[in-house]
């Protein structure tokens, strides 16, 4: 993650944590074990280069999936899945699928400030984001089947917005695929 925010800043972008450690970060402490980084990357499409150069110096394995726009490297067990993100006015495109698929959300939803955990400070997806993908999967796959860490973020992701008097019944409007 220090890689990450630390490549970001360097070639003038910003990288958003999502996914399983989101939740983990607004703990404040791991949660679960993760085998896995995923990220969103603004206008990754101008980033890739840097970014592949930057991760292939710090020993990652690293590959451009272009239809994805995706860059996923690995290292000792470890994937990182960078995602292209574009911002439009108040609407984030996220492009998961190349020009096939892209899923479009609130673009406040990608914290402003950027959140400390375990010494580092990391920009990160908000719970909202990550409840609707995991109670909507087939946003992103219609043949996603959720596994139990799955229905266990979807518990923790639900108990976090409830303490933020989110009304979780609307957040799914406000999210949409194209």
């Amino acid at each position: 993650m220090a890689l990450i925010e630390a490549v970001s800043a360097e070639i003038g972008t910003t990288s958003y944590i999502w996914g399983g450690w989101t939740l983990d970060i607004h703990e404040g402490r791991p949660l679960r074990a993760h085998g896995d980084v995923d990220c969103f990357v603004i206008g990754l499409h101008q980033h890739l280069t840097p970014f592949s150069e930057w991760l292939q110096e710090a020993g990652w394995e690293v590959k451009i999936v272009l239809n994805g726009h995706l860059l996923s490297a690995r290292k000792e067990g470890v994937k990182l899945q960078l995602g292209h993100v574009e911002i439009h006015g108040d609407v984030a495109h996220w492009k998961h699928n190349g020009n096939q698929g892209t899923i479009l959300f609130p673009a406040g939803w990608l914290g402003a400030d950027p959140a400390p955990f375990l010494g580092v400070t990391v920009h990160i997806a908000g719970p909202e984001l990550g409840y609707v993908l995991k109670t909507h999967p087939q946003l992103m796959n219609p043949d996603w089947q959720p596994r139990d860490k799955d229905r266990a973020d979807i518990d923790r992701l639900q108990d976090t917005l409830l303490k933020k008097q989110v009304d979780l019944h609307s957040l799914s409007f406000r999210v949409s695929s194209m």
